[in-house]
Parts: C-alpha cells; sequence; structure tokens
C-alpha cells in the first residue's frame, strides 16, 4: 500500500484437476485497513478460506485483486488430498502456526486448535507449533500409532528427536499439536519431520522452517551521573539542532551490491562464484524536521548507472515550501517512484525503512528516550573525535520503526560530549523474522559542513542479510552539496 486507509479486496481460490477441470473453488470480499505508520511498508496480512475437495491431485491457485485499482496477482501449487476413508494409516499436512485459535471456524471450516500461517521463519524466542491429523488404520486400539518428531539441519543431520506419547484417537482421527522445539537450535534452514509407524505401515510428513537470533534482552536503564549526563546532552543538542533547521537537501551518490552471503550453497540457476550485481544512483535527498514526530527524508532520483532517468531540477525543494497532507503526499509519490530502482535479492522485496540518514536520531530525542534501555558502551574515537558511546534497546510499543513483526530496534550512537552532545556516528540494526527474515544494519558517519557550520550526515553504510535466499546486499551512500531550507510547516501536520 502506498497510502493509509481502507483497500477493497477480492479473493479467489481455484482448484483443478489433472485434467484442468475445476473441481472446488470458493470467492470472498474484504477490505484491509493501512494505518498511516506502515502505508509503504513491508507489513503483510493472512488471509484464510477454504475449498473442500474430494481425494486427488490438484493444482490450487489463489488471486487476489485491489477493489479500486484492479491490480492483481496470484499465486499456485499442487496439493494432493489423500484418500483418508480408505482404512489404512494416513496423514494429514503439517500446518504451521504463531498463534493459538481462539474463535470459532467458519461454518463449514475444519477446527485447528492453531491459526495456519504462511511464515516459515520464526525467531528463537517466539512461540510455534506445528498441527496435523493422523487417520489410523481401523477405529480401535489394537494396533497401536507410534509418532516421532525429528529436526534436520540444512546438511540433513538429525538434530533434534522425540517419541510423542500416545494420540488420543476418536474413532480413525487424532489432533497432533506439538511445539516447534526451536529452543537449542542456532540461526538457519531445518527441516521437520513427523513419522508415524503402525505395525509394518509407515507414513511421514516433512515441512521446511528457519529460526533467526532472539530479540536482545536489555535490562531497563540504570540510570548514573555518567548515563544521564549523555543521554541531557545528546536530547539538548537534537532540540537545537531540530529548532535551527527546518529542512536539509543534499545530493546522494548511492550504490548496492547483491551477492550470495559467504559460504552460501549457490543455487541451480546461479553460476558459480558470480559476481555481485552492482546498481550506482544520484538522487536529490531532503529531509524535514515533523516537530514531535522527528525527522523523515524523500528521495528522488534522477540518474541510474550513469543515465538519466529525468530531468535533473529540485523537485521536492518546490513541492515542500510548504509542508501539507497534499505536498507530503506529492512527495512520497516521488519516493515510492525512486524506490523502484532499489535492488533487490531474489523473489525478496526488502522495504528500506531505516535507510534514511537521520533515522536513529529518533531514538535520542528527550521525548522518545524512555521508550528505550541506555547503557554506557567503552568510549571510542570517532575519526579523531573522542566520544562516549550509548547502546539502546527498544522496549516500548508502538515501535518507532514498524516492521511485520514488530521487533524492536537497537543501535549504538557515538557522542562528542566535549562540543555539547554533538552526534558523530549512528549505528541502528533491527532482526526482522516473520514472512521474510531480514537482518539489517545501517551505520552513518557525520562530518562539519563549514559553509554552512553545521554537523550532517555524509556517509551511509547499509546491510540486509536475507535468511530465505542466503543473500546480502550492501549500501553506500555519500552526501554532498547540502542545503538549507526554510519551510513552513502547518501544526496539523506537526
Amino acid at each position: 500500500a502506498d497510502r493509509s486507509g481502507s483497500i477493497p479486496l477480492e479473493i479467489a481460490v481455484l482448484a483443478s484437476d489433472e485434467h484442468g477441470k475445476t473441481a472446488g473453488g470458493a470467492r470472498q470480499t474484504g477490505t484491509v485497513q493501512v494505518p498511516y505508520s506502515t502505508a509503504g511498508d513491508s507489513a503483510f496480512v493472512e488471509l484464510q478460506t477454504f475449498v473442500t475437495l474430494p481425494a486427488g491431485v490438484y493444482e490450487l491457485r489463489a488471486a487476489v485483486m485491489n477493489g479500486e485499482t484492479q491490480a492483481a496477482a496470484s499465486v499456485f501449487t499442487h496439493l494432493t488430498v489423500p484418500s483418508f476413508d480408505t482404512g489404512s494409516l494416513a496423514l494429514s499436512d503439517l500446518v504451521l502456526g504463531t498463534r493459538e485459535s481462539t474463535t470459532p471456524p467458519q461454518p463449514g471450516a475444519p477446527a485447528m486448535p492453531i491459526v495456519p500461517t504462511t511464515a516459515r521463519v520464526f525467531r528463537a524466542d517466539t512461540p510455534a507449533w506445528a498441527f496435523l491429523r493422523v487417520y489410523r488404520a481401523g477405529d480401535t486400539d489394537a494396533e497401536r500409532v507410534a509418532l516421532d518428531v525429528t529436526v534436520l539441519d540444512g546438511q540433513g543431520r538429525r538434530v533434534k528427536h522425540q517419541s510423542l506419547p500416545n494420540a488420543s484417537f476418536s474413532g480413525r482421527q487424532a489432533d497432533v499439536r506439538l511445539s516447534l522445539p526451536m529452543k537449542g537450535l542456532a540461526p538457519g534452514a531445518y527441516i521437520l519431520r513427523l513419522d508415524a509407524k503402525q505395525a509394518r505401515v509407515e507414513a511421514s510428513r516433512e515441512v521446511a522452517f528457519a529460526v533467526t537470533s532472539p530479540a536482545p534482552v536489555m535490562a531497563p536503564t540504570v540510570h548514573t551521573p555518567e548515563l544521564d549526563a549523555a543521554l541531557d546532552a545528546a536530547a539538548a543538542y537534537l532540540d537545537r539542532y531540530e529548532h535551527r533547521i527546518s529542512a536539509i537537501g543534499a545530493e546522494e551518490q548511492y550504490e548496492q551490491a547483491v551477492a550470495p552471503l559467504p559460504g552460501a550453497i549457490n543455487r541451480p540457476n546461479m553460476a558459480v562464484n558470480a559476481p555481485p550485481i552492482i546498481r550506482r544512483t544520484r538522487a536529490n535527498i531532503m529531509t524535514l524536521g515533523m516537530g514531535a514526530r522527528g525527522w523523515v527524508a524523500f528521495r528522488d532520483v534522477f540518474e541510474v548507472d550513469g543515465k538519466p532517468v529525468r530531468e535533473r531540477e529540485e523537485r521536492l525543494s518546490h513541492i515542500l515550501q510548504n509542508v501539507t497532507p497534499d505536498s507530503l503526499e506529492q512527495a512520497r509519490q516521488i519516493a515510492i517512484e525512486s524506490a523502484r530502482y532499489n535492488l533487490d535479492p531474489e523473489t525478496t522485496h526488502i522495504n528500506r525503512t531505516i535507510n534514511v540518514p537521520m533515522t536513529a536520531l529518533l531514538f535520542l530525542r528527550g521525548a522518545n528516550q524512555a521508550r528505550s534501555a541506555f547503557h554506557l558502551g567503552k568510549p571510542e574515537r570517532v575519526n579523531g573525535i573522542d566520544c562516549v558511546t550509548l547502546q539502546f534497546t527498544e522496549r516500548l510499543q508502538p515501535r518507532l520503526i514498524r516492521t511485520g513483526d514488530d521487533v524492536p530496534a537497537q543501535g549504538t550512537i557515538w557522542i562528542d560530549m566535549a562540543n555539547g552532545g554533538r552526534i558523530v556516528k549512528t549505528e541502528l540494526a533491527m532482526d526482522s523474522g516473520g514472512a521474510q527474515a531480514v537482518r539489517s544494519r545501517t551505520a552513518v558517519t557525520y562530518a562539519r559542513v563549514d559553509k554552512r557550520d553545521l554537523w550532517v550526515p555524509t556517509v551511509m553504510d547499509e546491510t540486509y542479510e536475507v535468511t530465505a535466499t542466503r543473500q546480502v546486499l550492501t549500501g553506500r551512500a555519500t552526501y554532498s552539496d547540502f542545503r538549507e531550507f526554510k519551510v513552513t510547516t502547518s501544526e496539523g501536520i506537526k
């Protein structure tokens, strides 16, 4: 979604048999509400429907369409529905979920104790379950059904194994729910396999999943005179900074590269030792002070890989001379248009929610400091300047930076206490799981622009590690030709 508000959706599911003949389907309409804070971000919504099919082999296709714009997309998979009424041992597919089901199913839909999810990447500290249904041969306990759960790592080695107690059957069927055994698993890719055996008959089901690092645990801030002095100095510095400047413009030169993660196994469609994919862009970037909302920035790309993509005129400064809802929307549309020049790993779209140079400053604003836990790190020198380091982890919700799985931000700030709490460097990190697991790091270095008598971000280095594709996206942006603008912002916007 490129704006907040409601989006009407039409959803259709169609099942075709081996001969292409329609075997079943379902249609739904609904509305998704997009809050302002996530418009344009990578938040996702999962919708459920169901189709009842007889035993057989099918192609299952799901399609969704925006009822306003008619934009549509679809995905398909192949599905085998076993004949559960033949009297032999049979298993349903494995279903994964991160929430227990607390509402009754739709009329006619199968009841499950968990809410199914399409996610296959989970943080090690979040609960997740697997569920399947077992159909035994016969409807008595004469022949016991043995159930075993195994976890295999990316190399096919068994890392966990357990035998389940006797399942509680009602007639021929039993529901089996188990917690994903993530405790003790290192971040990486795994296979969960459930094996069932009744007498000499065996059946098994598998599902792939991945584990990412747990969210960092940080104790509440323990206040000391040194820590409080650094926090107070940084808040006062940012307050002076925001009052002096209402808008900063600059030219950005940005180089991006996508390459396999070190040690990643090449996929069939990837050449061995293939060079990284590189893209270079030039853009005008404008950063606005929005009062209590901190800083927001907009990019307007005018050159890609040395070729102009539009006239080089400064559009953003003209649009944002008077900041209104309409002018902000125009600037957002320009930024969305420019975002199409971002490189992405295979099959994964990364929404760059933290690659605005001054994003990390949000966490140091006086009004926001109570949202995070801070502690002092070791003193360091940055470009010859002695700095105090502040390390933080966000504690409160809603998050200042929204992601699909609501992970907290964490980072480090380098502060020049000898010069009034001046910010010299920032580093912001987010480890997002959910449907798209991305580990991101963004470091920004500040320097003095003499003709402006101002410290501004001059270099931004970023890294995005994508678990699903085993690729890394890197970027380096440098900033020059800084300009100050005086803009008018309505109180309604602030």
